[in-house]
């Protein structure tokens, strides 16, 4: 038989190898990107909520700064996870495309942790020149208040009579 007719004819081991690399390193660099795009989304919420945290502190209002903090923490570790999510995939599929996001990501995380701390440091200032210890998010009335209160009338209107 002549060459070419073996069957295979046209496919070599290496390029059916090669396909599966590029499509490997496509999936990489689509999850590195999808993991970047979080950790920027979660970056900009982190430096939104700290902005918003840094200016209440200053208009001393301390409760909502220690809940823009809050958020503003929250989405800093938001941030902080999605650029290792994407470290690790650029460790384990090392391309140029990964590398980059992982850095853009790592950034995004440096600049998301900095601003809440920037705003927590704020938060703190406040509490110090206010003299406040902390915030009370809900006072509620102990039920035996509003019976006090209606015995109290009572005992008034006897009084009047």
């Amino acid at each position: 038989m002549a060459d070419g007719t073996s069957g295979a004819s046209g496919v070599g081991g290496s390029s059916g190898a090669g396909a599966s690399n590029g499509a490997a390193d496509a999936a990489a660099n689509d999850a590195a990107a999808q993991g970047m795009t979080e950790s920027g989304r979660a970056a900009a919420e982190a430096k939104g909520a700290a902005a918003t945290a840094t200016e209440a502190a200053e208009a001393g209002r301390a409760c909502d700064a220690e809940a823009a903090v809050g958020q503003a923490e929250a989405a800093a570790e938001q941030a902080q996870q999605a650029a290792q999510a994407v470290a690790d995939i650029a460790a384990a599929n090392p391309t140029a495309v990964t590398q980059s996001f992982a850095d853009v990501a790592a950034q995004d995380a440096r600049e998301a942790a900095d601003a809440a701390t920037a705003a927590r440091s704020a938060l703190d200032q406040a509490k110090g020149s206010l003299g406040v210890g902390g915030c009370v998010s809900e006072v509620q009335p102990t039920n035996p208040t509003q019976g006090l209160a209606l015995n109290t009338i009572e005992q008034l209107g006897a009084i009047w009579s």
